[in-house]
């Protein structure tokens, strides 16, 4: 049976589905950090504050668990980092409970001065989009922000653009069908 638009209501049904977006999905997240490691003192001398940065592409969010073992750790090399500012050998990503309260979201940057910086984020910092502060409460913590990002992948873009397009034709449709009709 059609309806007064001259398309059946199963016909409007497999239209829709068939261009609506199947849903969204991420092609990659994007950690951009910068911070400054604190100066301390050494039995050797003073090593100076340094500042450190990097901007990593990871293929989905990096959450290793709570209290893992060392081997949990999320680890990557200098060279993996889509760019870096004195990166020595590693960052290291990981979860700690015995973090300052509120922040388990651990990242070590292990810097050229061949010194290894650890900045304490909020919890679950690693594994949701925004921007971060690395926690500041003492005189011996690293100040530094993180920002996650996610990106569309480009077929999902596509995909929503066709949908789009596929409800402007059956509108078009339904516009016609209605200049038919007469009361």
């Amino acid at each position: 049976m059609k309806s007064k638009m001259g398309l059946s209501s199963v016909s409007r049904l497999a239209a829709t589905l068939l261009f609506l977006p199947v849903g969204i999905l991420h092609a990659s997240t994007i950690y951009t950090f910068s911070g400054t490691g604190t100066a301390f003192v050494t039995p050797n001398g003073t090593v100076p504050a340094e500042p450190l940065s990097f901007q990593l592409t990871a293929a989905t969010f990096i959450n290793p668990p709570l209290d893992g073992p060392f081997s949990s750790d999320v680890e990557f090399t200098c060279s993996q980092l889509d760019s870096s500012t004195n990166c020595g050998l590693d960052i290291f990503f990981s979860n700690q409970s015995g973090s300052p309260s509120g922040y388990s979201a651990d990242l070590q940057f292990d810097a050229a001065d061949d010194t290894a910086y650890i900045f304490y984020f909020p919890t679950g910092a690693f594994a949701a989009p925004g921007v971060y502060a690395a926690d500041n409460g003492g005189p011996k913590f690293n100040l530094g922000t993180l920002t996650v990002t996610e990106t569309p992948e480009p077929n999902t873009l596509l995909l929503a653009l066709t949908g789009v397009a596929g409800m402007l034709v059956l509108a078009g449709i339904r516009a016609k069908s209605f200049k038919g009709i007469t009361h």
